[in-house]
């Protein structure tokens, strides 16, 4: 599928007024919420509803909170990542449950995760290595909390675009500390090992400084308050940003100070606090930015600009990049028309997608999911 769904949610502090939602790129097992399976090359409107609140996306299905506080999901549910107790696809949005007392929804490959307003943290969809951190490895087709715990931080964890089989994430706590639980094979979690793990293990000799984590495929990158980079796990394109393609089992510094970081299947861009843009990794389909296909295992700048505010990526295969003026840009593949310009040629330089404050883009508003997108406008 292609799929590269604008989301919302987060860098750090929820928008608190609702909009219109758009989508388009691939629209395999209805992932889009259009009603059909048709894929879009241009923006389409989802329904006429206006208090969208945020948007996140895993392969092939979406979550949405609203500003009533209800979650929404839609497209494919094979594994019961819609939440919706059965294992359906559906075209539009459906209703998860009845709560409204969700504060943030999230999504990985196959799967979705909320924190609702009192600190608690749920999972439902695929279960595979311990991926709802509940000490099973079953697949949950309704929502079900992560223990009992009720400090979970919910304003820097993100999901992020994780593939199949892995089903591993790390999280940060209100205390700062930060623990991983799921799939490890690469030792994404962070663990200083690649056992899987059913229940949360915290990382590393108990630093109480984790800001924002961001969960890859089979990578994780943690900022610290001192705005230091740190990466785990995989590194065969060198999306470690280390120079090298070692996997690594504990989180290791990335030179530089960092706003922001976006991690996907195979590459990872990052956000400096300087308002510069910097990639490396896999540069499949120009992801990169850098005008050619060539792999770099430490970041590259893109450009020279220095009014970049926020960063996503989708999967293996595109890099989305909005400035302060509300500009959004995109590089990578663009076969399904992910880049929403009408047209079907891969991108390996980053182009305007619409017009500057076109969209919504406060935090939370703007994720991206396999090869689709959807955007909230305000």
């Amino acid at each position: 599928m292609s799929v590269v769904a604008k989301y919302l949610l987060g860098v750090g502090g929820a928008p608190t007024s609702g909009g219109e939602l758009w989508s388009w790129g691939d629209n395999t097992h209805g992932g889009l919420g259009l009603g059909d399976v048709t894929h879009r090359s241009s923006p389409v409107q989802v329904g006429s509803d206006t208090d969208w609140l945020t948007t996140a996306g895993g392969r092939y299905h979406q979550i949405f909170l609203k500003t009533d506080g209800t979650i929404w999901t839609v497209g494919r549910n094979d594994e019961g990542q819609l939440g919706v107790g059965d294992t359906t696809d559906r075209s539009s949005p459906v209703q998860v449950g009845t709560d409204t007392d969700w504060a943030i929804a999230e999504a990985n490959g196959f799967g979705c995760f909320g924190t609702k307003t009192d600190g608690t943290l749920w999972s439902w969809g695929l279960g595979s290595y311990g991926a709802h951190g509940q000490g099973h490895t079953s697949n949950i087709s309704s929502p079900a909390q992560i223990g009992a715990l009720t400090d979970w931080d919910p304003d820097d964890v993100e999901a992020n675009w994780n593939t199949g089989q892995s089903s591993g994430d790390v999280r940060i706590k209100s205390d700062g500390t930060a623990w991983g639980w799921g799939y490890n094979r690469w030792g994404k979690n962070g663990t200083g090992d690649i056992t899987h793990y059913s229940s949360p293990i915290q990382l590393g000799s108990g630093d109480t400084d984790w800001a924002k984590v961001r969960n890859g495929n089979n990578s994780t990158a943690i900022i610290k308050s001192d705005n230091t980079l740190w990466r785990c796990g995989y590194n065969n394109w060198g999306e470690m940003g280390h120079g090298d393609q070692t996997h690594k089992s504990s989180p290791v510094q990335v030179a530089g100070a960092y706003d922001d970081v976006a991690i996907g299947d195979s590459h990872m861009v990052a956000l400096k606090t300087d308002g510069t843009l910097w990639a490396c990794g896999w540069n499949y389909a120009g992801t990169i930015g850098q005008g050619n296909t060539t792999n770099y295992s430490t970041l590259q700048q893109i450009g020279s600009d220095t009014d970049w505010d926020r960063i996503s990526v989708i999967g293996y295969s595109g890099t989305i990049a909005v400035k302060t003026n509300g500009q959004v840009y995109y590089a990578g593949k663009n076969e399904e028309g992910q880049a929403g310009n009408g047209a079907a040629t891969n991108l390996s330089t980053l182009i305007a997608v619409g017009v500057a404050d076109e969209w919504e883009v406060t935090n939370q508003r703007y994720r991206t999911f396999s090869r689709g997108r959807s955007w909230i406008k305000a």
